[in-house]
């Protein structure tokens, strides 16, 4: 997978997806947790163009606050 603080883009080889673009960031997480438990991962949507924006914050099973 991709390492730690880099930023993974779906929407730059796939274009705009919409609400699947949305199902292939909590995809890529999980597959990011399932290696790497302790560490956060956040997904976004939305940008400057848009009318709004979403974020979360998916942290793995060892993630120690």
């Amino acid at each position: 997978g991709p390492p730690a603080g880099s930023v993974l883009d779906p929407a730059a080889g796939l274009g705009a997806a919409s609400g699947a673009l949305g199902v292939l960031q909590a995809a890529a997480a999980v597959a990011h947790l399932d290696t790497h438990g302790g560490h956060t991962v956040l997904a976004t949507c939305g940008g400057p163009e848009g009318d709004g924006v979403a974020a979360v914050f998916l942290t793995g099973p060892d993630h120690t606050p």
